[in-house]
């Protein structure tokens, strides 16, 4: 690591650290969901866990231009985080690349795994099992609207096969994030926003206090569908313009498309005090600070035992 990148560690003085670290630093996270997939199936009953499926050619093409659309901080990338599901990784090296393309020069660090965006200990088999049959009985009823074979799904294009998987999954997706819901019941996606909201909580209040004075990084971090949407709707984000505190899909309109992207962005004063924002489809939203302190506290790992 260079040395305007170099972080806190234990031989530096509390003055020296108070000095030099944690002041006048802007950070933003860039949070998005992975490029479209050669195939929309979305969960491999032979496994036990979701699909792991790359990328496809037009997935890859979208996240260049995707990054084309970023202009870099003044230090670039510090680290792009992304799942162990390879496409996560693929989605990255695009975005990346179109990045660079926008911005010449800018530096673009490691790409790193980091468990928590897809962390599968905590989902329990039964709410895949539950879920994909849910999505499955979409998808097929969508196909026979469509005039064609159930069975015929794979023969589809990547770009047809996403159209209705996006379709298809949208009414499960709302319904596991409603209260009471059959798989509301299954697994609470609670769970996953206090998994996620660790993480969040590390990059946003954790990470701006440990880079050096005057700094100005981007951060990336790549993942999946069902484990950004919960901590977004979750209640830590109250939106700006109304006042109002998210609980619902239904108050940022769906989950998130693919490739699309949020971003938080995190701005500490010569003081040391944070102001962090939240940037989704053209609003903004504030944090409740105090609930985010609480999803980062250390938790419990849980570790779903799988069956023979």
């Amino acid at each position: 690591m260079s040395e305007e990148f170099k972080t806190y560690s234990p031989e530096h003085t509390h003055e020296n650290f108070a000095e030099k670290y944690g002041r006048n630093v802007r950070i933003v996270n860039y949070w998005n969901r992975h490029a479209q997939k050669e195939s929309a199936e979305g969960y491999d009953p032979a496994t036990g866990q979701i699909s792991k499926s790359g990328t496809s050619k037009q997935g890859f093409i979208d996240s260049i231009q995707f990054g084309k659309k970023i202009k870099a901080s003044k230090q670039g990338v510090l680290r792009t985080y992304v799942s162990n599901i390879y496409r996560t990784t693929e989605t990255a090296e695009g975005i990346l690349r179109g990045y660079k393309e926008r911005n010449p020069g800018a530096v673009t660090r490691k790409i790193v795994e980091q468990e928590r965006l897809f962390n599968p200990d905590i989902y329990p088999n039964e709410f895949w099992e539950l879920y994909n049959k849910k999505f499955g009985e979409n998808k097929n009823q969508l196909m026979v609207e469509k005039g064609q074979d159930p069975a015929d799904f794979d023969k589809l294009s990547p770009n047809e096969q996403a159209d209705i998987a996006e379709t298809a999954e949208e009414p499960v997706i709302k319904e596991w994030l409603r209260k009471g819901s059959e798989l509301n019941t299954v697994f609470d996606p609670a769970e996953v926003a206090k998994d996620f909201g660790r993480l969040f909580y590390f990059h946003n209040v954790r990470i701006p206090g440990l880079v050096y004075s005057g700094s100005e990084i981007d951060l990336m971090h790549v993942s999946h569908h069902a484990v950004m949407e919960p901590i977004l709707t979750s209640g830590v984000l109250i939106r700006e313009k109304d006042g109002k505190r998210i609980t619902s899909l239904e108050d940022i309109e769906r989950s998130l498309y693919l490739l699309e992207g949020w971003k938080s962005i995190t701005e500490v004063d010569a003081d040391g005090k944070i102001k962090l924002i939240i940037e989704l489809r053209g609003d903004k939203y504030n944090v409740d600070m105090e609930m985010l302190k609480e999803m980062g506290k250390p938790q419990k790992q849980i570790v779903r035992i799988k069956e023979d």
